[in-house]
């Protein structure tokens, strides 16, 4: 896409730099992962600041499917980390191979299409030929047994259409700024002041935004893609004596309520910061499969930011450091009235901030460049 800047193919990164150029590595590669061990990045974080104990999830609103408390936290973070652009280089670089494969980059399929009410339409339709429907039909069954589905499709439809969902931040802000580029990041905040000279904790900090728009004035803004899974379940319930297919398609609309769920804040806010003090806002698009999308702008919080460091910094030290694992409510019910009273008021001051957040455009179905209009949206 021409305002689209990928990152290099992790083999073709031979040497960073500095450690901010750990960015340079793509979400999902081996040495992104590899980042990750003894790291608190956005997935650890909300764990961590104790947001899926159950009270302050209670307070917060977090759905109960993501109450699982803060042991997963404690463990990724106890792992060794990659501390030193050294150990980075070492571990990491794998330097370029001859027989790599490039991507080429066939910008013709691009064009200014008004009636396709998007600022770009795609000339490519995926066909799917017999033999690959026959691979998909198999794999599908093997996928099916048991509780794979249940517990994995969510995650598998969120992977599988984050590129459609940033497809439609593009369309919808580059109506407003023709300049504007979305860049693919990876993780960011590695060269952070505070995670080489903050003596509060070992705690080492990351995020990976899903890309980064750079405006044509010089700001930019972190993205984040939410695609909210169009499955349900059907477990248990029966039909003229047989069982029904395990899964239908919910056409659920948007709530008056709906915005950024309060699981989601740190993340957010951690990406802001870990991309510098020049990112003073985030922007998460809410797509759905049936009903279009949401785009969402959150402001940063530096108060906050700092708090969350705070938080961040004390589970490190009494937990991971301690080897201790993570009690219930753990911050919410600490033992020091202090402590309680702090915390306490730092989640409703989370809160207050999920409440902030701007609804930025409501971006009709229609208007979600996926297929051609006549064209099955699923390929199985």
């Amino acid at each position: 896409h021409p305002r689209f800047v990928p990152l290099p193919q992790p083999e073709f990164v031979t040497k960073l730099s500095c450690l901010e150029d750990a960015r340079l590595f793509q979400q999902g590669s081996w040495q992104w992962d590899a980042l990750h061990n003894g790291r608190c990045t956005t997935s650890q974080a909300v764990a961590a600041l104790g947001f899926l104990e159950p009270t302050a999830a209670e307070v917060l609103g977090v759905p109960p499917a993501w109450r699982r408390g803060g042991g997963g936290a404690f463990h990724r973070l106890g792992k060794p980390a990659l501390r030193t652009l050294d150990e980075m280089n070492a571990i990491l670089c794998e330097g370029a191979k001859a027989n790599s494969t490039t991507i080429d980059e066939v910008t013709d399929l691009w064009d200014d299409d008004d009636v396709q009410n998007t600022t770009f339409s795609a000339r490519y339709l995926h066909e799917t030929d017999d033999e690959e429907i026959k691979e998909r039909t198999e794999q599908l069954r093997r996928l099916g047994q048991g509780d794979y589905l249940d517990k994995t499709v969510r995650l598998l439809w969120g992977n599988t259409q984050e590129a459609t969902a940033l497809l439609t931040a593009i369309n919808y802000f580059t109506k407003t700024d023709k300049k504007v580029v979305l860049k693919e990041v990876g993780m960011c905040g590695a060269g952070l002041d505070l995670n080489q000279t903050d003596l509060r904790s070992s705690l080492l900090i990351g995020a990976t935004p899903d890309g980064v728009l750079h405006y044509d004035d010089g700001s930019i803004e972190a993205v984040e893609v939410k695609n909210h899974c169009p499955f349900y379940s059907n477990r248990g319930r029966k039909r003229n004596g047989g069982n029904i297919k395990r899964f239908s398609v919910g056409n659920w609309p948007w709530k008056d309520t709906s915005g950024v769920f309060s699981q989601y804040i740190p993340q957010l806010q951690m990406e802001m910061l870990c991309l510098g003090t020049g990112c003073r806002s985030a922007v998460m698009v809410r797509q759905s499969a049936t009903n279009g999308a949401l785009i969402l702008r959150m402001k940063r919080d530096d108060e906050w930011i700092e708090e969350m460091l705070y938080w961040l910094h004390r589970f490190q030290c009494d937990y991971v450091e301690a080897k201790k694992a993570p009690p219930r409510d753990f911050f919410w019910d600490s033992p020091e009235k202090m402590d309680r009273s702090r915390y306490r008021r730092f989640v409703n001051r989370t809160a207050e901030i999920r409440n902030a957040v701007k609804l930025v455009a409501e971006i009709p179905n229609d208007q979600i460049q996926r297929v051609e209009e006549d064209a099955p949206m699923f390929l199985d």
